[in-house]
């Protein structure tokens, strides 16, 4: 049997790991057609709200692959978090570029009689400012929407569940340094807070993307 405590202690699992979703360690260009690129992500996380913060270190690993020349898929693991992305280049000139970037993260947990099951959207819209051979810097918009479906057994074994969702906006800005035909780091950085609460609440990653 699991109670209400199992429940809380899933919920501060769930945060500890579910908000590295937002993580962007690509450019709005597409990895070339039939390559495929492999990252390591070091870096960190967090959370400001009610005048308290808290920050965590992150280790994130990664595939893309190029579909055609305006398109490529890419996954993410992170403990028991995946992500994917489907990027669409929308325009992909030589020097400038915009895609569509829809993602999906998906975190669940189970132990007994309790579950959490947490899901986050997002719908990037990402642009190559600076777009050159060695150097690409990349800015996005990224409006997303997020559920949380929690599960299990109360005090007196009576069953509960529980479920919410809301609305958030991100933003995220990354510059990849292009080194060598086979390796390139990148910079990143994206925030978001709920709609709902615009401000009072922020989720922030910071990290470097080491892209093979």
């Amino acid at each position: 049997m699991r109670n209400l405590r199992v429940l809380g202690l899933l919920c501060l699992l769930a945060l500890s790991t579910a908000c590295v979703g937002s993580t962007t360690y690509h450019t709005a260009t597409p990895i070339e057609e039939g390559t495929i690129e492999i990252g390591v992500m070091p870096g960190l996380y967090g959370v400001v709200a009610d005048g308290t913060s808290a920050t965590l270190p992150n280790l994130e690993f990664g595939i893309r692959t190029g579909l055609t020349e305006n398109m490529d898929l890419g996954v993410k693991i992170n403990g028991l978090t995946l992500t994917t992305d489907l990027n669409i280049a929308v325009i992909n000139e030589p020097t400038f570029a915009f895609s569509v970037d829809p993602a999906l993260t998906v975190f669940y947990f189970g132990a007994g009689e309790a579950s959490f099951l947490w899901t986050f959207a997002t719908l990037g819209l990402l642009a190559d400012v600076v777009k050159t051979p060695g150097f690409t810097l990349t800015a996005g918009l990224k409006p997303g929407f997020v559920y949380i479906s929690v599960s299990g057994e109360d005090e007196d074994n009576e069953e509960i569940s529980a479920a919410g969702n809301g609305f958030t906006v991100g933003a995220t800005i990354g510059a990849k340094f292009k080194l060598s035909k086979n390796f390139a780091l990148m910079p990143s950085f994206d925030v978001l807070t709920p709609v709902e609460n615009f401000g009072e609440g922020l989720i922030f990653n910071a990290g470097i993307g080491l892209l093979f």
